[in-house]
Order: structure tokens, then sequence, then C-alpha cells
């Protein structure tokens, strides 16, 4: 059985883990906290710092031709000039 869920509730369960991850314990959110931010659509997030531990991805780039990809918020471009 398929079961769906708004995005934006995906979206927001995403942010309230960020914040429980950030690198400074003293920025994590109680228990209480998350359950609040849980329960609650209508309480406005805190924008989450840099988590503890990130892993850079590495986003091959198509070398034929110009190529545009997205991936979180950030924009990769590359062309290849071709000399006839």
């Amino acid at each position: 059985m398929k079961e769906t869920c708004p995005i934006e509730e995906v979206i927001r369960s995403m942010n309230i883990g960020l914040l429980c991850v950030q690198e400074d314990p003293a920025d994590w959110p109680t228990m209480s906290s998350v359950v609040v931010l849980l329960e609650s659509g209508s309480v406005s997030l805190p924008q989450p710092s840099q988590p503890a531990f990130c892993v850079p991805r590495v986003i091959p780039i198509n070398q034929s031709s110009m190529t545009n990809r997205s991936v979180t918020g950030l924009t990769v471009a590359s062309s290849v000039s071709s000399s006839s």
C-alpha cells in the first residue's frame, strides 16, 4: 500500500532533523521543542546551521555540451569549447 505525504510536511520534517544535528550542540532544540515543531505546522522554523558531519557530493559534469544541473539550491554549469 502506497502512502503519500505533502511535500511541505516532508521538507519541514527534514528541516527539523537538520536542527537536531547542527555542529554546536547548544543550537540543538530540546526534545520538547522538537515535539512542538513536529505537531504544529504553524510554528516557524529557524534556519539550521552547518551540520556536525557533512560529506560533499561530487556531481559528474557532461563534457559534450552545455549542462545546467541544480542540486540543493546550487547550479553547476559547464561548457566545452569545440575547435573545428
